[in-house]
């Protein structure tokens, strides 16, 4: 919107900005360029308004797409016979910068994107829209179109980087187009890029906001449906696709695709407890034969659950009726074991009557073999005899005769 009043030339850009902003300002900035640069003037001053209440505010400066060091305040002043463009920006809101104004005329250097932000699904083509301009005068001698890394950092010549040299096609010429095509993307191209252009006067800068390239696949996203028991599987990307209007969507049941009217959009309601429903899903888009989503079971968890649980239950029966046929086993082979070993110790420790040789067992320190034996006490009716130390008796048994 341009309004001209005694003196001067108002310029009205309008540029979209984040709902938290929207809230508190509107939607409405301005750049002003106060004298008319057309008159017999040495310097204009631009100045760049907000309906914000911003306090203390840092405002940056871009001429010819490149970022200026100086000023940071509302206002720049410049000469008037500049054929440079010029826009601002906020600080810490450099994505939501007003359009460029030229100083003298209408041919100034300038860089449009038609779209901010592009999302586009992985091993698709896309197309990034953009239009360039710059004096009649100027023949453009190179342009690029560059990948932007981390924001303080220059960008990077696509041409140089070899994973693009065969998916990557410049669309545009040395007049005013400078789209570029992407084919078969992959989500690793997800950045910022930037077309810049020279001439044999002046060049534009990389400094200015490109268009930021999301490139998604495709998800299967379960909610329950209104029908009570059944389930809606979406087709779902991580961003809203910008070019929608051409989407087809394909299902496919078990590996095989579904031609049913019902099934080419983005959406199916099914019934886990429905044996036709039953199987495995996914889904494409029309177009793109190797982009399918991850497959979805349906109906076939819970048979899988049961049977798991069927299978568990067996297995625990056999493992406890294996453990108490081991334990049995064991228990009736170690009572076999305690009588063999008693009567092997009955016959090693059988005294036989007839002989008149005896030994003394120490009850503390003899083997465990004597445990069955039990302790017999003398009788004080019986006789009672006891071994004799031929060196060491009393004299009164030197009547004894050996």
């Amino acid at each position: 919107m341009v309004c001209k009043t005694a003196g001067s030339l108002l310029v009205v850009f309008l540029y979209s900005v984040t709902a938290s902003m929207a809230t508190r300002c509107g939607q409405k900035s301005q750049v002003v360029m106060s004298p008319d640069a057309d008159m017999d003037v040495q310097y204009v001053t631009l100045t760049c308004l907000s309906n914000c209440s911003l306090t203390n505010a840092t405002y940056i400066w871009y001429r010819n797409g490149q970022r200026l060091v100086e000023p940071t305040s509302r206002q720049h002043t410049v000469k008037s016979y500049y054929t440079s463009s010029y826009f601002c920006s906020v600080k810490d809101l450099e994505d939501l910068h007003s359009p460029t104004v030229c100083v003298r005329g209408r041919n100034c250097f300038d860089v449009t994107y038609a779209h901010q932000r592009i999302c586009a699904l992985k091993g698709s083509t896309v197309d990034l829209p953009c239009k360039y301009r710059h004096l009649n005068n100027d023949i453009v001698s190179d342009s690029n179109w560059y990948i932007q890394g981390k924001r303080d950092e220059a960008p990077t010549n696509l041409s140089s980087l070899p994973e693009y040299s065969s998916r990557v096609k410049y669309l545009g010429d040395n007049m005013s187009d400078c789209t570029l095509r992407f084919t078969d993307l992959r989500e690793t191209d997800s950045a910022e890029y930037k077309f810049r252009f020279k001439t044999l006067n002046a060049e534009w800068g990389y400094s200015f906001p490109g268009t930021n390239l999301t490139v998604t696949d495709i998800q299967v996203k379960v909610t329950p449906a209104t029908e009570e028991g059944k389930v809606n599987l979406t087709c779902i990307t991580s961003c809203p696709l910008t070019d929608n209007s051409n989407t087809t969507y394909i299902w496919y049941k078990n590996g095989q695709h579904l031609t049913h009217q019902k099934t080419m959009t983005s959406y199916l309601i099914l019934d886990p407890d429905s044996m036709e429903d039953r199987g495995r899903y996914s889904c494409g888009v029309k177009g793109l034969m190797n982009v399918h989503s991850p497959k979805f079971s349906v109906g076939e968890q819970s048979v899988r659950i049961g049977a798991v649980v069927g299978i568990t239950v067996v297995v625990v029966i056999l493992i406890l009726l294996l453990s108490g046929f081991i334990w049995f086993s064991k228990k009736a082979s170690k009572s076999t074991s305690d009588r063999q070993d008693k009567v092997v110790i009955r016959q090693r420790v059988h005294v036989d009557t007839d002989s008149d040789t005896y030994t003394t067992l120490n009850m503390r320190t003899m083997s465990p073999d004597y445990d069955t034996l039990d302790s017999v006490h003398a009788d004080t009716n019986s006789d009672l005899y006891t071994t004799l130390n031929m060196r060491t008796m009393s004299s009164d048994y030197d009547t004894l005769a050996v």
